[in-house]
């Protein structure tokens, strides 16, 4: 398992319960935009960060679905990412608290430099769609030299659990 390279800061009411709080319907009032990256052992790592503007709280239950995309019309480039285990984070409902309450995600790359040209058949990716559950998909671009590169014959992201804390 992956260890996260991100330092660990809590939500101060991360502990609320999810069984009172409605699931997120609509994207109006939320927004997704990538924090930080990161990297290491042939992966990178981008924190994307979904905050609420909304005046009301909801929940989120996972990102199902993060298509690697490239260029303005957003053409998927190759397999949709894979779960990756966090340790430490469970695939549960987390509370997206209103008046800008935040969770978040870590987006993963697997370096194309681990494959053979002919296996990977590389492509550079400007961004990443996300599908949280229950909701369209959010565009997120995301721009690191060298760390955008991935596979179109196999898949080469991953995607974690949604958490209120980052790691």
């Amino acid at each position: 398992m992956l260890a996260s390279l991100f330092t660990a800061t809590f939500n101060d009411a991360a502990s609320v319960s999810t069984a009172a709080i409605a699931l997120c319907t609509t994207h109006d009032h939320l927004s997704a935009k990538y924090v930080s990256p990161n990297g290491a052992g042939g992966w990178f790592y981008f924190l994307i960060a979904f905050t609420n503007s909304g005046a009301t709280s909801c929940t989120l239950s996972g990102v199902p679905r993060a298509q690697p995309v490239q260029g303005p019309g957003e053409t998927p480039i190759g397999p949709a990412a894979a779960y990756q285990p966090t340790d430490g984070v469970s695939r549960k409902a987390v509370v997206l608290h209103a008046h800008g309450g935040k969770i978040y995600v870590e987006y993963y790359v697997i370096n194309e430099g681990n494959f053979s040209n002919s296996r990977c058949e590389p492509a550079a990716a400007d961004g990443v769609e996300l599908r949280p559950s229950g909701l369209g998909d959010f565009y997120v671009p995301i721009r690191r030299r060298g760390a955008t590169e991935v596979c179109r014959r196999l898949a080469s992201t991953r995607v974690g659990a949604l958490s209120s804390r980052t790691y």
